[in-house]
């Protein structure tokens, strides 16, 4: 058992601190991500008034 998993076995199962945190760290990851994105215009480039739709392939190596 790591230092790590000690600290948290001496804890309460009334005061889950460990979960609480991750939580709080996992719901601001989210509105940091989220607030970043929303201030971005996502659309397809247009090219002489056409929209370009880019072409998808696999290629070696790439997960899809």
């Amino acid at each position: 058992m790591s230092r790590y998993e000690e600290v948290l076995s001496n804890y309460s199962p009334c005061f889950d601190y460990h979960h609480t945190g991750l939580n709080l760290a996992d719901a601001t990851l989210f509105i940091a991500c989220a607030m970043s994105l929303s201030v971005l215009l996502i659309k397809k480039h247009v090219e002489d008034g056409k929209e370009i739709t880019p072409i998808l392939e696999q290629n070696d190596g790439s997960i899809w």
